[in-house]
């Protein structure tokens, strides 16, 4: 009877460990495992000392627009962008004849990414 107690004591154990064991390894879900494949497109102009962005999501899953960096300037976002759709954002922007580098972080499937643009101004 000894033995069949601590057999089942020993599958429960490692049926618990199996469940709770990627939780805490991935980040408290087992979704952490979702790996996105894909990228986002920025297209840019200029015109009237404003910064026109379009900015298309070409993930298969929304991603949260975090955050734009422009030259020395900040500028934080909480917008989302659903699956093969676009977000225009239009930024008062006075500069010309310059090369800006231009730093945009978003959010997909949990893990922040970033995409450098270099911008020509005319």
């Amino acid at each position: 009877m000894s033995n069949a107690f601590f057999a089942l004591l020993f599958m429960t154990v490692l049926v618990s460990l199996a469940v709770i064991l990627p939780r805490i390894l991935f980040n408290n879900t087992v979704s952490g495992l979702r790996s996105s494949i894909g990228f986002i497109m920025v297209r840019y102009s200029y015109s009237n000392n404003t910064l026109k962005l379009e900015i298309t999501n070409h993930y298969s899953s929304p991603i949260m627009l975090t955050k734009i960096i422009i030259g020395n300037e900040t500028y934080l976002f909480s917008k989302t962008i659903l699956p093969e759709n676009t977000a225009r954002i239009s930024i008062p922007y006075n500069v010309t004849g310059k090369v800006l580098d231009t730093k945009i972080t978003y959010i997909v499937d949990g893990q922040e990414k970033t995409v450098w643009k270099r911008l020509f101004i005319q």
